[in-house]
């Protein structure tokens, strides 16, 4: 599993109460694709600010977008060469509706060449930020 640690300025908070809490939502795997979609994501009735990590091993990857229940996300990635081929973790953060459910589609920009491979993600909700 995916673990988010320090990203998106964890840790640091303007809430009297402390630091932000993860929840997490679902985690799993799916096929790559050059679009990949995560279905049937509940992002929970009070909605709000969504965090989605996840990875993938490529030839040469790279992520250009990634799209939560119709809303775009901020990116960060970071890629690594492993002996024989490449990989990508990256992190995406969007704020969503509440009571919204839906997608998650991540649209890889290149890469994907290697049949077989998968996306591996974990989704967590922000609170108390």
């Amino acid at each position: 599993m995916l673990i988010v640690n320090q990203l998106c300025g964890f840790g640091a908070s303007d809430n009297a109460a402390g630091a932000a809490t993860l929840t997490v939502l679902t985690s799993g795997s799916v096929a790559a694709a050059s679009t990949t979609t995560i279905s049937g994501v509940s992002f929970g009735a009070d909605g709000g600010e969504i965090i989605v990590v996840f990875s993938t091993q490529a030839p040469s990857p790279s992520v250009s977008s990634v799209v939560m229940a119709g809303v775009s996300a901020a990116v960060t990635a970071r890629t690594g060469a492993l002996p024989s081929q490449s990989s990508i973790i990256a992190a995406a953060c969007a704020y969503v509706p509440s009571g919204a459910s839906g997608n998650i589609v991540i649209t890889y920009g290149t890469g994907l060449a290697t049949p077989g491979e998968a996306t591996e993600y974990t989704v967590y909700r922000v609170t108390g930020r």
